[in-house]
């Protein structure tokens, strides 16, 4: 195929292609969009034909914000033309392999946009049927791009993003497509997908004989983590539908958002975890105590800490004796204490005895820069 139109289509030039059809890049004749994809299917592979009317039918009801905008379908005496937005930035799954695992906040974004799709696909008494990776589509290639759901419906070969009861041969419905979401969300924060198989049955074994983890390597919130196992449900009735997505509060909110003082300006605390310094903060040590025991929330998450504070462990680190070894014991010991923050946040032994230190003794600064590398890096 070389330049052409038909009717109002202007074909441009090819931009991709694989088993559902060819993709081109072009425009419309009077559209205000000023370029669109094309995507071409031969009307005699009655398959990839049937996939091609079920997405118009879709993208017809559907208009959302998260969800390909469709523009016309026109045909010839050889292929259907399905007019779509364009999307310039590539697929998720090519943002992922490029990129790897995901900040929190980004994975968080890219979640919310998802599941908003989701959410106005499942109004209409719609599902995508084969949500991954690659049916999520990006705006463009900025930093915040918006993502956009595709490929609705179409059959494909089990994968990692498949739900298990998809896997035992059950109907698809809605709540497919959020363990869909969920496996997504857990391969932007962690790097892979929860579960591996290269068939079906090595899938469903693996869905059967284990439960979701979640790696202690990643800077992950106890509340992003909960939210995540939320969606992977093994039965769908344990799962969040889309309409309990958008009211929860992980979703409304995003991941905490804890801000330290340094020299008058506002930085992350991911910024502080490259920017180690005796001295940190100006003030009172009770201010300071403050924003340390912020941080050290922050850092490891409201799931994650709780403890007992070990008498000889304290030694140790009073000492700056404290090695990863004393400090992991420390963070995974028992026992509650008072919330901080003005929230309700179990708070853990580590953050504990560094506000505790830090109110003993205004020489908080020399200590603090022994401690807090360790701290960090557990």
């Amino acid at each position: 195929m070389s330049k052409k139109q038909i009717d109002s289509f202007l074909l441009d030039d090819l931009i991709g292609g694989g088993s559902y059809g060819e993709v081109w890049r072009g425009r419309i004749i009077g559209c205000v969009p000023s370029t669109v994809a094309f995507r071409c299917v031969r009307r005699k592979v009655q398959e990839k034909l049937g996939r091609l009317q079920n997405e118009a039918r879709v993208l017809r009801r559907v208009t959302h914000t998260n969800i390909l905008c469709f523009h016309g379908l026109r045909k010839s005496t050889s292929y259907f033309y399905l007019a779509l937005e364009h999307c310039g930035g590539g697929d998720l799954a090519q943002l992922l392999l490029a990129r790897g695992p995901l900040p929190e906040a980004d994975s968080w974004r890219f979640c919310v946009q998802i599941t908003a799709g989701l959410f106005a696909l499942h109004c209409q008494s719609l599902f995508h049927g084969n949500l991954q990776p690659r049916s999520v589509l990006l705006s463009d290639a900025s930093a915040d791009p918006e993502l956009k759901l595709a490929n609705f419906n179409s059959k494909s070969e089990p994968n990692a993003y498949t739900a298990p009861e998809v896997l035992r041969g059950d109907p698809c419905n809605g709540q497919a497509d959020m363990w869909s979401a969920g496996a997504i969300l857990y391969e932007m924060l962690f790097g892979r997908p929860p579960f591996h198989g290269t068939s079906r049955s090595q899938l469903l074994a693996s869905h059967l004989s284990s439960e979701v983890s979640f790696s202690t390597t990643r800077a992950v919130t106890g509340e992003g983590r909960a939210f995540c196992r939320s969606l992977l449900g093994r039965h769908s009735p344990e799962r969040l539908s889309s309409l309990e997505c958008s009211r929860h509060a992980y979703v409304k909110q995003g991941p905490p958002k804890l801000f330290i003082s340094l020299d008058r300006r506002l930085v992350s605390p991911r910024v502080c975890e490259f920017q180690l310094a005796p001295l940190w903060f100006v003030g009172s040590a009770r201010l300071a105590c403050l924003k340390i025991a912020k941080h050290c929330v922050e850092t490891f998450g409201a799931r994650d800490l709780g403890g007992q504070v070990d008498a000889e462990l304290i030694g140790e680190a009073v000492e700056g004796k404290l090695n990863r070894r004393s400090a992991s014991t420390l963070r995974t010991g028992g026992g509650l204490h008072k919330p901080l923050l003005d929230r309700s946040v179990i708070t853990g032994a580590v953050t504990y005895f560094v506000v505790g230190q830090l109110q003993y003794s205004h020489l908080f600064r020399l200590r603090t820069a022994r401690l807090f590398p360790i701290i960090l890096s557990l």
